[in-house]
């Protein structure tokens, strides 16, 4: 069996609200999470001291920083991402490196998603880059070495907005961020 999802960026928002990014990894999505989704995924994250008392699942957006090896067709290279808020019983350590997950969420319809936006994740501390003169760019945050930078779709055109994440990316290289994930690095 593969893994369904690869669970990262794990952080606290507040004393036991967690925050996650979910990417899939095959064709499974999500929906609004089942029970059964949920506490699978804690228990692969080791998540094993708390209970969960209640999640929500955000729309899905894109990213590429777990893909390996970029291709012509965004949806090869940019994965669906959810973030997930898990309302927990404690304050368990978060794992620092992503982490496979088997859970699936039968909650699911089966229906094919489309993102409403790309994210350009960075990590590092070069100089943030100038991205004014994009007019696609809707956010832009940068946190504890993290850059995120969110790319909308507009006019339901999923293709130009790919292509303008990786402009968004290109630049991030340029100023030295590191736009992919590689073993040893948190993320």
């Amino acid at each position: 069996m593969s893994e369904v999802f690869t669970v990262w960026h794990g952080q606290r928002l507040s004393g036991s609200t967690l925050s996650f990014y979910v990417t899939a990894i095959n064709v499974q999505e999500l929906g609004t999470g089942s029970r059964d989704f949920v506490e699978g995924l804690c228990e692969d994250l080791g998540l094993l001291s708390m209970s969960v008392e209640g999640w929500t699942i955000g729309t899905p957006f894109a990213v590429d920083f777990l893909s390996s090896e970029p291709t012509s067709e965004w949806r090869d290279t940019w994965l669906l991402t959810w973030v997930l808020e898990l309302v927990t019983s404690g304050t368990p350590e978060l794992p620092t490196s992503p982490v496979d997950t088997y859970a699936a969420d039968t909650s699911w319809d089966g229906c094919e998603a489309t993102p409403t936006a790309f994210e350009v994740v960075a990590v590092g501390t070069g100089p943030e880059p100038d991205i004014g003169h994009f007019d696609e760019v809707s956010t832009a945050r940068c946190t504890l070495g993290h850059l995120h930078i969110r790319v909308h779709v507009r006019n339901d055109n999923v293709d130009a907005a790919a292509e303008a994440a990786g402009r968004v990316k290109a630049l991030c290289e340029t100023h030295g961020w590191i736009t992919g994930w590689r073993d040893g690095q948190d993320a």
